[in-house]
């Protein structure tokens, strides 16, 4: 456990160092001698420090296994794969300030894409549902009461009118309560 705490605390130093060499052109040098798992810590502790290049190349470095991982959940749709890229990183860049630490952004990244992936699945499944599928479905509609039938409720009206209280009572419960007359 010791040695847990203090690699977060050297990793943590190491960030910082990181960042501000980002931000300094000078040390900028220092960021490209880096071995390349020490760039992407370093790109990633400056993309949470705001550093709009760093997040670029976050992005850039992510971009294809993103997408590959993105494709083996849902599929190869050209325009839909598009979209959940971009989602996958839009949501990646505004949590990223929240993200606990550096070492946990790759897990961290795919859960995202993964998360999305299984909102696209869930949603298309509703749609699905309650889409119709051919154009058949679209032109049908409910069937048309007989006009002798409409014709027929009108001169009901009129005979209940003709009826005392009561007996207009009685026929309306029957009618629209569906009461039995016994």
């Amino acid at each position: 456990m010791h040695d847990r705490r203090e690699r977060s605390s050297r990793s943590t130093a190491g960030d910082a160092l990181s960042v501000e060499g980002v931000a300094d052109p000078a040390g900028a040098s220092k960021l490209e001698s880096l071995s390349p798992r020490s760039q992407i810590i370093a790109s990633i502790a400056a993309a949470r420090a705001g550093d709009a290049q760093a997040l670029e190349e976050l992005i850039r470095h992510y971009q294809e296994r993103v997408a590959g991982y993105v494709i083996s959940l849902v599929g190869r749709n050209g325009a839909d794969l598009d979209d959940l890229c971009q989602v996958v990183f839009l949501k990646m860049s505004l949590s990223l300030p929240k993200l606990r630490s550096v070492d946990v952004f790759e897990p961290w990244l795919f859960t995202i894409a993964r998360n999305v992936c299984r909102d696209h699945l869930r949603r298309a499944k509703l749609r699905a549902r309650f889409v119709s599928l051919s154009g058949d479905q679209e032109t049908m509609s409910a069937p048309q009461q007989p006009k002798d039938s409409l014709e027929s409720l009108g001169v009901l009206d009129d005979a209940l009118n003709n009826l005392s209280k009561a007996q207009k009572e009685l026929i309306t419960l029957l009618r629209e309560r569906e009461y039995s007359y016994e």
